[in-house]
């Protein structure tokens, strides 16, 4: 019977890329292969194929290897934790935090742990201006998802008039708040790579 209020960011993974696997920026396709198949014995070169098809030519093998571990490790647990939360009576809320660092020139994205000045309202302190950019919009999103999260631990709703419906989490539709400069819901984003990961731990 708890409510849930849970998420994940666009690019997990790319803070890890960029500050402790620096060396993975570096991957070539054999190696990108090679990589996933030990993440995902047996199916980490099927893993590759289905990523680059669903998220098009334009990422190097390195995006290829973030994004696929964005999902291993944070989004796809996440939803099936909400899942489980269901079955449990409580109503869930999923959102997908979309703002981008500058760091790095922007390759960052919406990397692992940016959303925490936004939900903090630091976002124009030393650490947020470094890591957010600050800024009007950073401030603004910053402002929304605050009224979110303190309306969420009030009532167990985190709508409120700064963004649009925010639907509850449910596996027929799994609609999701993008929590962007433009904030929206979003009906199952990634659907086309979630049945991959059924089964495998």
């Amino acid at each position: 019977g708890v409510d849930l209020l849970i998420g994940t960011n666009e690019d997990e993974w790319n803070y890890f890329l960029f500050l402790v696997e620096a060396d993975k920026q570096e991957l070539d396709e054999a190696t990108l292969h090679k990589v996933c198949e030990q993440r995902l014995p047996g199916r980490g070169s099927e893993a590759v194929a289905l990523y680059r098809s669903v998220l098009g030519g334009r990422l190097s093998p390195a995006g290829i290897y973030a994004a696929i571990e964005s999902d291993r490790t944070f989004r796809i647990p996440v939803l099936r934790l909400a899942e489980a939360q269901l079955v449990h009576r409580g109503t869930t809320f999923m959102y997908r935090f979309g703002f981008h660092s500058p760091m790095f020139g922007g390759e960052m994205g919406a990397c692992h742990g940016l959303e925490t000045p936004f939900v903090f309202g630091t976002v124009d302190g030393e650490f947020g201006r470094a890591f957010s950019g600050g800024g009007a919009q950073a401030v603004d999103l910053s402002r929304r998802m605050r009224a979110a999260w303190a309306a969420f631990a009030h009532t167990g709703d985190p709508n409120h008039e700064g963004l649009p419906e925010w639907r509850p989490y449910e596996p027929s539709r799994r609609e999701t708040m993008r929590l962007a400069p433009h904030c929206e819901l979003q009906s199952a984003p990634l659907e086309a790579v979630r049945p991959f990961w059924d089964g495998v731990q």
